[in-house]
């Protein structure tokens, strides 16, 4: 389910995030994101400009990351794992509801999520992301102050010669 910026309005609680903005911001076409954007801390994370990829990877799945008119999409910097976390250890928790995410090279790319409390995990899921489709999940996972990402398996899509394990997230709500 995507959540339009009329429904998080009328939801004070809930904090939508895109990364649409950076390009504007950033002026660069794909780069590390800010280590504190909109008030967490990312680690290993990077975005991409749309118009970057279709430039530079116009056979992948990147492309299909860019739903809604998305602009700029955010993703795990060399196939390795990626976290979002509060801007200090124990600090401030929020709540994981939801976010949309697709696979870059590999069909059925398995990513493990784990949501933490104060280092120690309290959820944990596994999904599995494709090549040709974006997807979206809900999690509603609550008072963490730790979301970690880490990219596992996957096959080969035909015609890609890249296995690295790349994955994007499109949008992610917090609550």
């Amino acid at each position: 389910m995507y959540f339009s910026s009329i429904e998080i309005a009328h939801s004070p609680t809930r904090h939508l995030i895109t990364f649409d903005k950076l390009y504007k911001s950033e002026k660069l076409d794909h780069g590390e994101l800010p280590e504190f954007y909109e008030h967490l801390r990312w680690v290993n994370v990077w975005y991409m400009h749309k118009k970057w990829v279709k430039e530079n990877h116009t056979f992948s799945g990147w492309k299909n990351a860019y739903t809604n008119d998305h602009i700029c999409i955010a993703f795990n910097g060399k196939g390795k794992s990626m976290s979002i976390c509060s801007k200090q250890p124990n600090g401030h928790l929020f709540s994981l509801v939801s976010f949309e995410a697709t696979a870059a090279w590999l069909d059925n790319l398995e990513i493990n999520i784990i949501g933490r409390r104060q280092y120690q995990d309290v959820y944990s899921t596994k999904i599995i992301l494709q090549f040709d489709h974006s997807q979206v999940f809900q999690l509603n996972w609550q008072n963490i102050d730790q979301i970690e990402f880490i990219p596992s398996g996957g096959s080969s899509h035909q015609g890609v010669q890249y296995t690295e394990k790349y994955f994007a997230i499109t949008w992610i709500l917090f609550a």
